[in-house]
């Protein structure tokens, strides 16, 4: 992230971030997504992830030249929406 920012989530569960160079904080957008609210955000450097009242997990990565992959693992006996994989 260029900016240095403070992330904080109220106690209704939206998210705000404070700026280094500004005095007030400010809401994020929820940019067209139904949010339930959220009970934990935490940041990195690179990202920033949030655990919303409902357990899903939000990432947040800003645009950047490196792209983002993803490794995904099959275990034996697996559940997987109801079916068993084998």
């Amino acid at each position: 992230m260029d900016d240095q920012k403070l992330w904080a989530v109220s106690s209704l569960g939206n998210v705000y971030t404070l700026a280094k160079n500004l005095t007030e904080w400010t809401q994020v957008p929820s940019r067209g997504l139904i949010l339930s609210g959220f009970k934990k955000v935490s940041a990195t450097p690179h990202s920033v992830w949030g655990l919303a009242c409902d357990h899903q997990v939000f990432v947040y990565i800003p645009s950047s030249d490196l792209p983002i992959r993803c490794q995904e693992s099959t275990f034996e006996n697996e559940v997987i929406s109801g079916l068993f994989v084998k």
